[in-house]
């Protein structure tokens, strides 16, 4: 195995875990009120099968495949495979957000929306933040 593949292969594990831990860590449900607690145990299911079966056997070695003639750094690496991580993550989460009718997602819209609002103007130091620089992003996000 080869160094590209290794480094391919711990930096889609390490965003997994992170992924799951976020989804399934007791303190990400503890805010849930009691009668929410069955739907988002279900959704945390759904996420951890889903992501599951698309970062399977199959596409890891695909992903190795395609990333091993590109002789990047590591970081670039990690940042890369970070990257095609979280898209395919997201993608799972566009798929089961186009479930819901759209009447449930504009009224989820107009809510979440206030919620911003409100958050922003509690918080004014965070505005105006830049983005991260490329480079050591990987770490940054997952330390």
């Amino acid at each position: 195995m080869t160094t590209q593949t290794q480094v391919v292969q711990q930096t889609v594990m390490q965003a997994q875990n992170t992924q799951m831990q976020v989804w399934l860590s007791p303190t990400s449900n503890s805010h849930i009120p009691a009668h929410l607690q069955k739907p988002w145990a279900s959704l945390c299911q759904q996420m951890q099968t889903e992501v599951q079966q698309a970062l399977n056997k199959e596409y890891m070695d695909k992903l190795c495949a395609a990333m091993e003639p590109k002789q990047l750094d590591d970081e670039t690496l990690k940042d890369t495979v970070l990257l095609i991580v979280l898209q395919k993550i997201r993608n799972i989460l566009d798929k089961i957000l186009s479930q819901f009718p759209p009447g449930i997602t504009e009224e989820a819209n107009r809510v979440m929306d206030e919620i911003d609002k409100e958050l922003k103007g509690a918080v004014h130091g965070e505005q105006g933040k830049a983005a991260p620089s490329s480079g050591n992003f990987f770490s940054r996000l997952f330390g």
